[in-house]
């Protein structure tokens, strides 16, 4: 059973899209391992995040809702806004009091294959287009000649000469 470290709750365990997540349901602190937050959070911060936990010498007053060993003080933010989290070296848990998970930028979308597409010069992408319309003409040409085949010897010939009145 893992302890909410702020209020000594049972902490509940919750399955989420990216993995578990432990939630105390008295004061909505959530224990989230180090690996899910570099799932679902900007990766930047989470290595930034993870380098102070490793460099930090401070102790708190709080234990590890695993371990129970005293986990460190992470200061992420300065003031007036401070975030400023606890963590687990041993169990690589981070602690996010109620609003806190929310102050860490998510990750950025992924990107897509039209999204560098769009990047590339207009030329460039003219150029894609236009292969991707022969490749698509010469597609439908292919099955429009296996489709022919039900005509006999007649229908090599019509396409051939479809051919030439459309070139």
């Amino acid at each position: 059973m893992f302890v909410c470290p702020a209020c000594s709750s049972a902490l509940n365990r919750t399955s989420g899209p990216s993995g578990i997540v432990w939630i105390c349901p008295a004061c909505k602190g959530r224990a989230v391992n180090i690996s899910l937050l570099r799932r679902q959070l900007n990766p930047r911060h989470v290595n930034r995040l993870w380098q102070t936990v490793l460099e930090s010498e401070m102790r708190t007053e709080r234990k590890c809702p695993s371990c129970e060993k005293p986990m460190v003080e992470v200061p992420l933010t300065p003031p007036p806004d401070p975030l400023v989290l606890d963590a687990c070296r041993s169990c690589q848990f981070v602690w996010f009091d109620a609003s806190e998970l929310e102050k860490i930028p998510p990750a950025p979308p992924k990107p897509t294959p039209e999204d560098a597409i769009r990047k590339l010069p207009l030329e460039t992408r003219q150029m894609i287009a236009e292969h991707q319309v022969r490749v698509m003409g010469e597609e439908a040409r292919r099955q429009e000649r296996a489709r022919s085949r039900d005509f006999g010897g007649w229908g090599d010939a019509l396409y051939i000469i479809a051919d030439l009145l459309v070139d």
